[in-house]
């Protein structure tokens, strides 16, 4: 389903932060969650775990807006350019 906000934190903040997804449906939500029960969750070749934010978030996040018709660029889209920058050396 479509993600409409996804937010990872700095890799030494993890211990005490965690990442989030939103989706545009909760069906949406609830196929991602299954998946990551299943096994079939990975980023980056590690597996994901996933559970549903059970308490609305306290404070409004300044990271969370709107980011379709941006110039930013997803992981898939970094990766992808990296891939054919080494292929075309």
């Amino acid at each position: 389903g479509e993600v409409t906000a996804c937010w990872i934190p700095p890799q030494d903040s993890r211990s005490n932060e965690r990442a989030y997804v939103k989706f545009g449906t909760t069906k949406a939500a609830q196929a991602a969650i299954d998946a990551s029960m299943a096994g079939e969750l990975f980023l980056d070749g590690v597996p994901l775990r996933a559970e549903w934010r059970l308490a609305p978030s306290r404070t409004q996040d300044s990271r969370d807006f709107e980011a379709r018709g941006s110039n930013l660029m997803t992981s898939r889209d970094i990766m992808r350019a990296q891939m054919k920058q080494r292929a075309s050396k």
